[in-house]
């Protein structure tokens, strides 16, 4: 092997293993951001079709209901997990469960129309 090549390798090596461990750093930071509980980013999927976790919310925040809530469906947002449910008022079911504050008018009209 030639003295550059042994030079390159030298260096590529760790430039690699730095860029790799940034990227982790980022994937983890906007987990972080979506996920502040460390929930489980597949969370939210396991709680549609369930009843509603009144449970969580000593830990998950107060809930803030949010616009489109009508008589049927109840769209809420819990600020320290950062989740969107939307529960069925009757049956307190949860029928949609998101990370992030979600814009739930759209969500509950596809509700509405699936009923």
């Amino acid at each position: 092997m030639t003295k550059k090549k042994i030079v390159w390798v030298a260096i590529s090596i760790p430039l690699i293993l730095l860029i790799i461990a940034a990227l982790q750093g980022i994937y983890k930071a906007q987990n972080m951001q979506n996920d502040p509980l460390n929930l489980g980013l597949e969370y939210p999927k396991s709680l549609i079709g369930k009843p509603t976790p009144f449970d969580k919310w000593m830990e998950w925040g107060s809930p803030e209901t949010l616009d489109g809530t009508n008589n049927e469906y109840w769209g809420i947002y819990l600020p320290n997990a950062n989740l969107t449910l939307i529960t069925s008022k009757d049956s307190q079911i949860v029928k949609y469960a998101s990370f992030s504050k979600v814009d739930v008018v759209d969500k509950i009209e596809e509700l509405e129309k699936s009923n």
